[in-house]
């Protein structure tokens, strides 16, 4: 059985998530935690069952998920190699920070989708933050036309 998540004046419904190939379990964006798996439990003792989810499902009001992207622009992660092999999670704004080679934006792991119909079992499309920007920044392209200059000779 199907059932709605009520949604309480102008909150929406996203599946929010970082890629399987990001090198860090989660990533924290805007006030949101943006995981690779969480599950839905169900049941009480013996009867308990655990249901695998990728990501996981929120509800945001309106400009909490612009607040998110908006965050996310501004942090990379970073590789390292020694006797362990480490990420973590920088962010751009901070002092101490200086670029180096192989610094990854999160933009390119983290993932959402609006969850239509408010029905979370719908299959969903996602799309990283990053593809979301290129679509806004190229529908926002000046015209390729050329302006002609004006000139008034005399």
């Amino acid at each position: 059985m199907v059932h709605a998540v009520p949604l309480v004046g102008g909150e929406t419904l996203y599946r929010i998530g970082v890629n399987a190939d990001c090198p860090i379990h989660q990533i924290f964006a805007g006030g949101q935690c943006f995981p690779r798996r969480s599950q839905k439990v169900s049941g009480y003792g013996a009867e308990t069952e655990r249901v695998d989810l990728q990501g996981a499902y929120v509800r945001m009001q309106a400009g909490q998920l612009d607040r998110c992207i908006e965050e996310a622009q501004h942090k990379i992660i970073r590789t390292t190699r020694g006797r362990k092999a480490r990420a973590r999670v920088y962010d751009k704004r901070s002092r101490n920070w200086r670029p180096m080679p192989g610094d990854m934006p999160v933009i390119q792991f983290m993932w959402f989708e609006l969850v239509e119909g408010n029905d979370p079992h719908l299959p969903l499309q996602k799309k990283t933050i990053a593809d979301v920007l290129k679509e806004q920044t190229s529908s926002k392209a000046p015209e390729s036309g050329r302006r002609r200059r004006s000139s008034s000779k005399e």
